[in-house]
């Protein structure tokens, strides 16, 4: 993969349209509305029973993407950020270094 590709969520206004944009992505030489996106774009999550897929893009994609009037949304995944999912403990501190504890 290269590296300068991320992974998206993609979301669509209407379930109906998941059929479009797997079409739109996932095949070569065609780019959906707005978008100059003509490679085949690799799927990173299908999610057929959701509004979203996940899918590798670059920035621009991205950007070109959240142009068209299908989507309703384009979101770098929290992972690409560096946020992991996890438990926090909201009470971590020991009794001797809380105030509210005597």
């Amino acid at each position: 993969m290269d590296e300068s590709y991320k992974e998206y969520i993609v979301l669509v206004h209407n379930k109906e349209d998941l059929d479009w944009l797997y079409d739109q992505l996932e095949s070569l030489d065609k780019a959906p509305e707005n978008t100059s996106i003509f490679r085949s774009v690799e799927c990173a999550n299908r999610r057929p029973n959701n509004k979203s897929t996940h899918y590798w893009l670059s920035a621009q994609e991205a950007q070109e993407l959240r142009n068209n009037p299908k989507i309703r949304l384009v979101e770098i995944v929290p992972k690409e950020l560096g946020i992991r999912a996890g438990l926090i403990d909201p009470i971590s501190e020991s009794d001797s270094t809380n105030p509210k504890k005597g």
